[in-house]
This record gives C-alpha cells, sequence and structure tokens, in this order.
C-alpha cells in the first residue's frame, strides 16, 4: 500500500504517479495520510476510471459524513478510514432503516 496524497497532486501528476505505482506491482493506494489533505471522490473516480481494478483504493482524509463516504464508494473506493466512524455510522443507520 502506497500514500500518493492526491490532494496536492494535479491530474497529471497524479496518473503519472500511479501509471509508476502500477508498473512496479503495487496494488494498493490509500488517498491520503488524513491530515491536512481531504480526498475528493472525482480522484477516486478518475483513478477507477484509468486504472480498473489495478489498485485496492483506500480513501482518507476529510470524510466526514455519511454522504461524503457514500460518494467516495460510489466514485470507486474499496474502504474508507476515517476518525470520526461512529458518527458517520449512526447516520447511516438514520438513512438505511
Amino acid at each position: 500500500m502506497v500514500l500518493p496524497e492526491t490532494a496536492i497532486l494535479s491530474r497529471d501528476e497524479l496518473l503519472r504517479t500511479l501509471e509508476a505505482y502500477a508498473a512496479a506491482g503495487v496494488h494498493g493506494i490509500k488517498t491520503s495520510s488524513g491530515y491536512g489533505w481531504n480526498t475528493q471522490p472525482e480522484d477516486v473516480l478518475v483513478i477507477r476510471r484509468v486504472f480498473g481494478d489495478a489498485f485496492q483504493i483506500d480513501v482518507s482524509g476529510g470524510i466526514r459524513s455519511f454522504e461524503h463516504a457514500m460518494t467516495c464508494f460510489e466514485a470507486g473506493a474499496d474502504k474508507i478510514h476515517t476518525s470520526p466512524i461512529f458518527r458517520i455510522l449512526d447516520e447511516a443507520k438514520g438513512r438505511l432503516t
């Protein structure tokens, strides 16, 4: 698992970085350290569209709501890393029941 900090890379830098990771045999990425950088669902969508299932995509950084988490999953994320997980799960329970 590698951590390219997607929020600070241009689209071109992100794609070139991921091409190098794929060529090196990397199979998993985490979008952010979660400290000050927020992952955008659009980044996840681009990664999934360009690289298909080449990477497991773990999203971190700025996931503070059920809505944001779901948007990232819909964009192609495999996992979400977030500190307010219990609040998000409570929010999900209220929406899904």
